[in-house]
């Protein structure tokens, strides 16, 4: 019997990203699938950015792009008329070095998952299935099935059900998984392309699929995310209609929530030891249910309106949207806020159980709860730059990637009131002395100004103070980081005793 701390159950992309969350947090874990092998057919064909920068933790996500098509524009036909477009390509410098969706088969995308967590010395057991699965107060006894009828009975601490609408995970847990079904029947294929260049809007004909599945649609959400040491995540706790290209988006971002705090969860250090691990755990649910509830209802109005029979809603889908859709269009400031809904970079967890703010920072853009923005700063060591060959260029996500919390201390700018070089390793070395060795401290110095004096170790120089505007630290200022790159405290750095309070 080979025990482990984590079960995973369901090996697509929201499973094997759990298991690369574990395995970079060195948690044990197991994770089967009871499919004999990976398919080779499409299925969810979009990855938003917001997914392409957290898998940047675990290989260079890059590579994905040059295994899809990015995705730049989107066009709407109403009775095969050109009705309305919106371009993605053309908004000029944005805070994620992702600008783009990508068009990528998730056979592709289970293949950069697949090798990732090879990296790690991992891979996932095939083919088995989860056949009971109980519960008790020290941990679950699941029992596993192969096809040739061998049984293995294991213990972990806890299980994950990332094992799609069926889940037999949920149904351990008795979550209930409320929804509809779409009345619809749909039919989903990869198939050749035979474009017809007599014709105008790239027109043609599909022959010869390569596989054909009939299917129906389902709405349908958890009641709840755990229940005790159960959890669900992906298609186990959420299912909807593809449109917009959200399900195994969020799926992922299901299990980059839930891996980190697992992780914290079961960690012996000192610092993970104070925290309330049940309160941790419970925020899963907290987080993650309210955003699987916004793309369940967001995808159901949007597919309800597009495909119902209704007359009045064909009305005003045939006559009224050809004729509003190309002024909603024209606004770069909406289709830029559609793209920040779609790409999931507008997901944030403000009001989190555990999240806090600070007094003086309650009107900018960016808040506790918010995702990191990213932006380009430049190593120095004492004041000097990097010796040559070494890489002097990071980007903010990336110097925050890993396991342990990371604290950006900003010395503000000449535009406010810069820090100096001891007041800002004052603030560092007091947060070391909460957090011990669970946090990394950077300082990030403005390149406008020369105040802030001689930093007696290494820093990072925000060269054109685009990452201080960003945040909005004119003054200095502080932005305390979680491992799945969502900030948990900011503010100005007058106010860091305000962080330290919530830490202790």
């Amino acid at each position: 019997m080979k025990n482990c701390d984590v079960l995973i159950v369901g090996a697509g992309p929201v499973g094997t990203t759990l298991a690369l969350e574990l395995a970079l947090h060195h948690v044990s874990f197991r994770i089967i699938d009871k499919i004999r092998a990976r398919s080779d057919e499409s299925r969810a064909v979009f990855m938003q950015p917001r997914v392409l920068e957290l898998l940047n933790h675990h290989g260079d996500a890059h590579v994905l792009e040059s295994r899809g098509s990015p995705y730049r524009e989107q066009v709407f036909f109403i009775n095969k008329k050109e009705a309305g477009k919106l371009t993605y390509a053309d908004f000029g410098p944005v805070d994620t070095t992702f600008p783009l969706p990508l068009i990528l088969s998730q056979a592709e995308t289970e293949r950069f998952l697949d090798e990732c967590l090879a990296k790690y010395g991992a891979a996932i057991e095939r083919p088995f299935m989860a056949k009971t699965i109980a519960q008790d107060d020290d941990g679950v006894t699941t029992i596993l099935e192969a096809p040739d009828g061998r049984k293995e009975t294991i213990r972990s601490k806890y299980v994950v059900g990332c094992d799609g609408a069926h889940s037999v995970v949920r149904e351990a847990a008795n979550i209930e998984f409320e929804g509809t079904t779409y009345p619809q029947d749909f039919i989903l294929c990869d198939t050749h392309e035979f474009l017809n260049k007599f014709e105008l809007g790239d027109s043609g004909t599909l022959y010869d699929p390569t596989w054909l599945a009939r299917f129906r649609l389902h709405h349908r959400g958890a009641s709840r995310y755990r229940n005790g040491r159960l959890f669900v995540a992906g298609d186990a706790a959420h299912i909807h209609s593809p449109a917009g290209g959200q399900g195994m988006n969020t799926g992922i971002q299901d299990s980059v929530n839930l891996g980190w705090k697992l992780a914290w969860a079961l960690r012996g250090t000192a610092a993970a030891a104070s925290v309330d691990k049940e309160a941790l755990l419970d925020s899963y649910h907290a987080e993650r249910h309210p955003v699987a509830q916004k793309v369940l209802k967001g995808t159901y109005r949007l597919f309800s309106f597009a495909s119902s029979g209704n007359w009045l809603v064909r009305q005003i889908r045939n006559f009224i949207v050809p004729f509003a859709l190309p002024k909603l269009t024209a606004s770069e400031s909406r289709r830029r806020r559609i793209f920040e809904l779609m790409s999931q970079i507008a997901i944030g967890y403000r009001g989190s159980p555990i999240v806090g703010r600070a007094s003086g920072r309650l009107r900018e853009t960016v808040q506790s709860g918010d995702r990191l923005p990213d932006g380009k700063l430049e190593r120095k060591q004492c004041g000097r730059i990097t010796a040559a060959g070494e890489t002097r260029r990071i980007a903010v996500q990336r110097l925050c990637s890993g396991t342990t919390y990371h604290l950006l201390l900003f010395s503000g700018t000449n535009d406010g009131n810069p820090a100096t070089a001891e007041t800002l390793e004052d603030a560092r070395d007091e947060l070391l002395h909460v957090l011990k060795n669970e946090i990394q401290v950077h300082i990030v110095v403005a390149g406008g100004h020369d105040g802030v004096g001689s930093v007696s170790s290494s820093y990072y120089a925000d060269l054109e103070d685009r990452v201080h505007a960003q945040y909005g630290f004119a003054n200095p200022g502080y932005v305390l980081v979680r491992p799945d790159l969502y900030i948990v405290h900011i503010g100005l750095l007058e106010d860091f005793g305000e962080l330290l309070d919530f830490l202790r």
